[in-house]
């Protein structure tokens, strides 16, 4: 299974069996039990529902359940979580996460807003469309960074020495719209930092330039880019 994430996880243990899905429009209940947990589950459901077809059931309505859970150091032993190697560094704590699925729930669990994601990320990558619907395999997910910041290069704006990547001529609107669904695409691969722009920076480079700078940076930062 693991060949088949990007990047690929630190520790993957496999068990037989798998998390199901139905059909689509068939619903899940996603649970989390923290509010600081929100952006992250909002962005898991609109990927579950855009990509897959998935809806977020009514936290009243019988489905298979998916849990986000925030874990403080204190209370990290509760979900098993204390010795957790995806823990044991600052880049873990701030980044890592475990990823539990069994055939009645899936569990992810992480210190941080951003380890959610970035175990929501995994749990999208695994799902597999079947005849009857989606499936994830069983397993155990433990993962975290071997470093701080994985940097994306050359692909949106760039120095003037290369390109300006994404600009197409269709637009500024166009053009905005092409950088955050790229900014999606490094999320999904765990990607926390972009070279956004080149030499020569400055608010007043065109009457737009700032406003279109600081959408671009506030749509990054609740992606946990920089």
């Amino acid at each position: 299974m693991t060949d088949t994430l990007i990047p690929t996880p630190q520790s993957m243990q496999p068990r037989t069996g798998s998390f199901r899905f139905g059909p689509p429009g068939t619903a899940v209940a996603i649970r989390s039990n923290s509010t600081a947990a929100r952006a992250a589950v909002a962005s898991f459901v609109r990927r579950l529902e855009h990509d897959h077809g998935v809806l977020a059931a009514t936290s009243a309505a019988p489905a298979p359940v998916i849990r986000l859970c925030l874990l403080s150091p204190s209370g990290a032993g509760k979900l098993g979580c204390a010795t957790s190697p995806a823990f044991a560094t600052a880049a873990g704590q701030e980044q890592g996460y475990t990823l539990d699925i069994s055939g009645g729930a899936v569990e992810i669990a992480a210190m941080t807003a951003h380890g959610l994601q970035n175990g929501a990320a995994t749990l999208l990558q695994l799902l597999s469309r079947m005849e009857d619907g989606l499936e994830a395999p069983c397993c155990r997910v433990e993962d975290w960074p071997d470093t701080r910041f994985r940097v994306a290069a050359d692909w949106l704006l760039n120095a003037e020495i290369n390109r300006w990547g994404y600009e197409r001529g269709d637009g500024l609107e166009a053009t905005i719209a092409r950088m955050k669904r790229k900014l999606d695409q490094a999320a999904t691969y765990k990607i926390n930092a972009v070279w956004f722009d080149g030499f020569g920076w400055e608010v007043d480079r065109t009457p737009w330039y700032g406003d279109f700078a600081r959408e671009l940076a506030d749509y990054a930062r609740k992606r946990h880019i920089r």
